[in-house]
């Protein structure tokens, strides 16, 4: 009945079964980094080479490293890993720009980190790594697409593009305790996924908080599936497995068969309120960051 009823979601979102096909089951579906023409993306505009000098800004609060980087147009376009560390204490991964078309959160990273250099208490216990832009030629091109025209987050199974290997990288350095992937969808309004390995508790307070925020909570997700409490969706382990067994192969995904706890942010791509779609991200970051850290590691 679950692979039914996703089924039938899908196909309610989606339409013709050309666009399931396209957007679900095809690790490289598009030509080059194209434009999307099936739905309407408001993309806020963004200036890729002041946005990498905005990231640079804070190589002295945090420690810098280039996992990769991508010709594009005579440009050489990296693929950061920002972090701040801090031994022993739980690890939070925030993976952004996967597509990149869904530029929201890639707007509110530098004010996320802005807040990261001054955070006290609990927020301060975690260890935290940032990778952005994971698809920078997408950015470039507001597509949700790399050059050679690969859904990057179709990609965690096989790992056939270099952005996905450098995310992977990542994973397997930091072994980390949550990670927070940001994108965005047609759905009116933000709201969280939680997957079957993460803390619903936590993600419910985090929710809690975005609202708090002023920001529009869905009342659907982007599949249309009514959420039982706005602007969260739980995911179960059925749910994990039907998505193992259509081979998704999302970052999500891959975090499940590591048993890493997982978030994906998402806010509406449709809304011209591009500043709240930005602060939703960030709103949501700093939320999780205030919470109880989990318990060390070598507790477990």
């Amino acid at each position: 009945m679950l692979l039914i009823a996703l089924a039938g979601a899908v196909l309610a979102l989606a339409g013709p079964a050309r666009l399931v096909s396209h957007y679900f089951l095809t690790p490289c579906a598009g030509a080059g980094p194209e434009q999307n023409a099936d739905f309407e993306i408001r993309a806020p505009a963004l200036d890729l080479a002041a946005y990498y000098a905005e990231l640079e800004a804070f190589r002295g609060s945090f420690r810098f490293e280039e996992l990769d980087a991508v010709a594009h147009e005579g440009q050489r376009l990296p693929i950061h890993w920002i972090r701040r560390e801090r031994p022993g204490g739980p690890r939070l991964l925030v993976v952004a720009g996967v597509h990149g078309d869904e530029r929201a959160a890639l707007i509110g990273l530098p004010r996320f980190l802005e807040g990261l250099r001054a955070t006290q208490g609990n927020a301060d216990r975690w260890d935290v790594s940032v990778v952005a832009p994971v698809n920078p030629v997408g950015v470039a091109e507001r597509s949700r697409y790399n050059t050679a025209g690969c859904d990057i987050n179709r990609d965690f199974a096989a790992f056939a593009t270099r952005e996905a290997r450098a995310v992977r990288r990542v994973v397997e350095a930091t072994a980390p305790d949550l990670v927070v992937a940001t994108h965005e969808g047609p759905q009116a309004g933000f709201f969280l996924i939680a997957t079957a390995a993460a803390d619903a508790a936590r993600a419910e307070a985090v929710v809690r908080e975005v609202g708090r925020g002023g920001v529009a909570l869905a009342e659907r997700s982007f599949l249309g599936l009514g959420l039982g409490t706005p602007g969260l969706s739980v995911e179960g382990r059925l749910m994990a497995s039907a998505k193992r067994w259509i081979g998704l192969g999302s970052l999500g995904t891959y975090l499940e068969s590591r048993h890493v706890a997982s978030y994906t942010t998402e806010s509406s791509w449709g809304s011209d309120a591009f500043d709240e779609r930005a602060r939703s991200h960030v709103l949501a970051l700093q939320a999780i960051l205030s919470t109880v850290p989990a318990r060390p590691r070598d507790a477990r």
